[in-house]
């Protein structure tokens, strides 16, 4: 059971991110980043509890100004 996992982004530039997962049908399931908080550069990292969400995959977006980055990971 991989119930525990573990996100690691990097922001070259100030702003407000938004951070979040959501299932393939694009619902979000779980929010990081909101995009109303203002964050520094730099390297952050979240730690998920994926209990209670079912298996199956999942896709994690981080968009903060022109950049945008995705990656796709399974529950099982």
């Amino acid at each position: 059971n991989n119930n525990i996992i573990k996100i690691e982004m990097e922001f070259f530039e100030d702003g407000k991110p938004d951070c979040f997962i959501s299932n393939l049908l694009g619902e979000k399931v779980f929010v990081i980043f909101d995009g109303k908080t203002s964050i520094s550069f730099g390297k952050y990292s979240a730690v998920i509890n994926s209990n209670g969400l079912p298996q199956g995959n999942y896709i994690c977006t981080f968009r903060n100004n022109k950049f945008i980055e995705v990656q796709k990971f399974v529950i099982k």
